[in-house]
């Protein structure tokens, strides 16, 4: 680094955040200096909002697509993945599938059914765990117990419980926040009309509001789509879609597509995964069909060969985070 000693370092920064991944990932060889600036959290987190160079992963539902593994989702471009062993607990891991590394988390497992999501913690500078559980046995109490565990220092910390029933999915990530559709306590039936926000940093729930003029009387899902919160509703041969534009605020809800099932082409639910360079949606048909989605041309279906029959697509950014460190914590 003494070469670059002249240079600003909010400069050298934004020059390595614009590396391709793949450069950074040979320069972290070349010196321990090197290694340590390019493993910087600022370097990282400049380098995740950079980056362009969006993957899907397959997972069906018995395993993850090339590996004997289920895969929960995904965080700035790591993938949580839990292996069941025969005679143990669930071993859970972060795998970075673009370096190759991993690192084991000593989450506990349950009898009671649960969800678990990762995120990013900026005060440690590390990755914690949202485990969230409900008891199945007990039909009369439809909360869920919450807990919080740290990989930075290997603990676990108890939160109150919430007065939700939540999809059994990862929380998707938008603005700082987690988010899940689900269902209140108070409602007789477990259909999910809520969506319900965990705020990283806040360790507090909160509900999102909806759109004003959204049709109740659907099936709702989330997911993100370019950075944006995005409602999908299931009409079974409809189906809508919302952009929250501006976080948090009810107004900014807008429409961006209202689908409906064609002759050639039947769905009961779809989910947009990402927009396309030329402007078109990648759709999720069904859990087995991939689409293609253009407001002036027509929906169509494409085959990709060797993918499972039922398969839940995992989107994640490639990036350079080194996997290991002392006491075998995430170096950033």
């Amino acid at each position: 680094m003494a070469d670059f000693i002249n240079i600003p370092c909010d400069i050298l920064i934004d020059i390595f955040s614009r590396i391709p991944i793949k450069s950074l990932v040979q320069l972290r060889c070349v010196s321990k200096s090197l290694l340590h600036f390019i493993t910087d959290s600022l370097v990282f987190n400049m380098h995740v909002s950079y980056s362009k160079n969006l993957k899907i992963l397959l997972n069906d539902f018995n395993c993850c697509y090339a590996l004997d593994c289920i895969s929960w989702g995904s965080s700035n471009g790591l993938i949580l993945l839990s292996f069941d062993r025969r005679y143990d607990d669930k071993v859970y891991c972060l795998w970075n599938p673009y370096t190759g590394e991993y690192i084991k988390a000593n989450l506990h497992d349950s009898e009671m059914p649960f969800n678990v999501s990762v995120y990013y913690n900026s005060t440690d500078k590390n990755y914690d765990f949202l485990v969230i559980q409900y008891h199945e046995s007990n039909v009369y109490d439809r909360s869920s117990c919450v807990d919080i565990y740290s990989l930075a220092s290997s603990s676990w910390r108890e939160m109150k419980s919430i007065p939700y029933r939540i999809a059994t999915r990862h929380g998707v990530s938008v603005d700082g926040s987690l988010h899940w559709v689900a269902a209140h306590k108070s409602r007789r039936s477990y259909r999910y009309d809520l969506v319900i926000a965990f705020e990283i940093g806040g360790d507090k729930f909160r509900e999102v509001p909806l759109p004003n003029h959204m049709n109740p009387d659907c099936f709702i899902d989330i997911t993100e789509l370019g950075g944006e919160l995005c409602l999908v509703c299931n009409y079974k041969i409809l189906a809508e879609a919302w952009l929250m534009k501006d976080y948090g605020v009810t107004s900014s809800w807008t429409k961006l597509f209202s689908i409906k099932a064609s002759p050639g082409v039947y769905f009961r639910s779809l989910m947009p995964l990402c927009f396309t360079k030329d402007g078109k949606l990648l759709l999720h048909m069904d859990d087995r069909m991939l689409a293609l989605y253009h407001p002036i041309e027509d929906l169509f279906c494409f085959n990709i060969k060797g993918i499972p029959q039922t398969f839940v697509p995992i989107i994640y950014y490639e990036n350079q985070i080194v996997m290991k460190g002392e006491n075998n914590k995430m170096v950033l």
